[in-house]
C-alpha cells in the first residue's frame, strides 16, 4: 500500500535496533539545520548561550524585558487520535511539526520541545496579533498534512498564545535553562488564568442576565427565550484588556448557566418555553473548563433536560464530527438539546448530523435595511438549516425591515429589539395576535 501524504513529507525513521545508528545520524543532520532556531535542552551551555541571545535582542521597555511572545503548540488530540501506535509515530510527527515551524520563524525566535505534547514558540519581535496568526498557521498545516492519515483536515493541533514579560535582572534565572523556562512558562499561563478569574470576580456583582423572547413565526407565538449577560459599561468600552486564556468565558458560562436554572425553578412547571443559554467552546474543548462546568451542569433543576437548550456561540468551522460528539456527550444529559451559532454565510449542517443540534443560529444585528446581498445570505442560511431539517433562528432584528425579512426567508425563530424587548425573567409561552 503506497504511503500517506503524511509520511513522505518526513524522513523515514524505523524502531528496529539494526541500522538504528545509521538512522540516528540522518535525524542528526536533518535537525542540525534548526541549530538557530530550536534550542537544544541536552547541551546547557549552548542553550544559555542561545536563549540570552534571544533576550539581548529585545529591547528593555520601561524597566521590563518583554521577551516576547509565547506561542504553545498543543499535541494532544494527536496523541489520542493514533493511540497505541503513537510511541511509533511520535518522532515523525514531531520532524512534521519542527519542519513546519521553521517556514515562519525567523533567525531572532526561538522553539523548544518540552515534552511529547507541547512546542512552546518566543517570537521575539512580533507584535501579539503577529505571533497568534503565524501560530494559528503553523497548527492549521500541520494539521492539514496529518489529515493524510487521520482525515481530519482541523482542531487536532492547538494554539495558544501568552506574553511573557520578564524584568530584566531575573532573566537569565527565568529563562537560561530548559526547566526553568518551562516553569516561566507554566506560572505566566497561571498568572493570567488568574488575572481573568480576579477580573471576572470583580466584577461579578454587575453583572446580570436578560432574557430575550423569541418568536416562532410559523405559529405565531413567543415559545421560547434566549439569555444574555449584560456586561457592565466599563466592560464593553474597550477598557478590559484583551483575555486570552478563557478562564474569564469559562467563569461567565457557568454564572450565566447557574442563573438560568434559578430562573427556571422561578418560573414553575407550567410554563413552558424553552430557554437557550450560551456557551464557549472553548468552555466544553478545554478539559478542566469543562470540569467546572460540568459542575455547574450537576446543580440545575431536573426539567433542563426537556425546556433547556445549550448554544455554542463561537464554534469554530472544521471541527471534526466525532471530537463535537466527544464534547456534547459530556453534557448533553443535561439539556434537552444544542443548537450552533454560525456566521450568516454558513452552508454545511451536514457536520452536526447525530449530535442533537436541533437548530442554527446567526447574529443579525448587523442588518438594518436589509440590501440583497443580506437577503439572499439570510435566505441561503435559513434554507441550509432547513434542509438539515434543523431550525434556524436570526438573532439580534434591530428594525422592523430586518425583521420582516428574516421571516420573508423562512427564518423560524426571530429575537431582536424589534420583535420584543428584553425581559428581567423568562416567562411563560404567548400567542401573538
Amino acid at each position: 500500500m503506497e504511503k500517506s501524504g503524511f509520511y513522505k513529507t518526513v524522513p523515514n525513521i524505523t524502531d528496529a535496533k539494526a541500522g538504528s545508528a545509521k538512522n540516528a545520524e540522518q535525524k542528526g543532520g536533518f535537525l542540525e539545520s534548526y541549530s538557530r532556531q530550536k534550542l537544544d535542552p541536552g547541551d546547557p551551555a549552548v542553550f544559555r548561550d542561545r536563549i540570552l541571545e534571544f533576550v539581548r535582542n529585545n529591547k528593555l521597555v520601561a524597566e521590563a524585558l518583554i521577551a516576547g511572545n509565547i506561542q504553545m503548540l498543543g499535541f494532544s488530540e494527536v496523541r489520542k487520535m493514533f493511540g497505541e501506535r503513537w510511541p511509533a509515530i511520535k518522532d515523525k510527527v514531531q520532524l512534521l511539526a519542527e519542519t513546519t515551524i521553521r517556514k515562519y520563524v525567523t533567525p531572532v525566535d526561538v522553539f523548544l520541545v518540552i515534552d511529547e505534547e507541547q512546542i512552546v514558540i518566543l517570537f521575539g519581535r512580533s507584535t501579539h496579533a503577529e505571533a497568534t496568526e503565524k501560530s494559528e498557521r503553523i497548527a492549521r498545516e500541520i494539521s492539514e498534512k496529518l489529515s493524510g492519515v487521520s482525515g481530519i483536515e482541523e482542531g487536532l493541533v492547538t494554539c495558544r498564545a501568552l506574553v511573557l514579560e520578564i524584568p530584566g535582572e531575573n532573566a537569565a534565572e527565568m529563562l537560561a535553562t530548559p526547566e526553568a523556562l518551562s516553569g516561566t512558562v507554566a506560572a505566566v499561563q497561571r498568572s493570567a488564568e488568574q488575572a481573568e478569574k480576579d477580573s471576572f470576580q470583580q466584577m461579578e456583582a454587575e453583572l446580570r442576565i436578560a432574557y430575550w423572547p423569541m418568536v416562532n413565526i410559523r405559529k405565531k407565538l413567543i415559545s421560547a427565550y434566549s439569555a444574555s449577560v449584560v456586561l457592565p459599561l466599563w466592560k464593553t468600552s474597550g477598557q478590559e484588556r484583551d483575555k486570552r486564556t478563557g478562564v474569564f468565558e469559562c467563569e461567565l458560562d457557568g454564572f450565566t448557566l447557574a442563573h438560568a436554572g434559578q430562573a427556571m425553578l422561578r418560573a414553575g412547571h407550567s410554563r413552558r418555553a424553552l430557554l437557550l443559554v450560551p456557551v464557549h467552546f472553548d468552555t466544553l474543548a478545554i478539559k478542566p473548563f469543562r470540569t467546572q462546568f460540568i459542575a455547574a451542569c450537576q446543580l440545575l433543576p431536573r426539567i433542563s433536560s426537556k425546556r433547556l437548550l445549550l448554544e455554542i456561540v463561537d464554534l469554530p468551522d472544521g471541527v471534526p464530527q466525532g471530537r463535537l460528539h466527544t464534547m456534547f456527550s459530556y453534557v448533553a444529559p443535561f439539556f434537552a438539546g444544542f443548537v450552533g451559532r454560525q456566521d450568516m454565510a454558513f452552508r454545511n449542517p451536514q457536520r452536526f448530523t447525530g449530535l442533537k443540534m436541533i437548530a442554527l443560529s446567526t447574529d443579525g444585528s448587523h442588518v438594518g435595511t436589509p440590501n440583497r446581498e443580506d437577503v439572499v445570505q439570510m435566505q441561503g442560511f435559513a434554507a441550509a438549516a432547513g434542509k438539515a431539517r434543523m431550525r434556524s433562528v436570526f438573532y439580534g432584528a434591530s428594525t422592523f425591515e430586518a425583521a420582516t425579512a428574516a421571516k420573508r426567508t423562512h427564518f423560524d425563530y426571530i429575537q431582536g429589539a424589534a420583535v420584543a424587548p428584553a425581559v428581567s425573567e423568562p416567562g411563560r409561552v404567548f400567542v401573538l395576535k
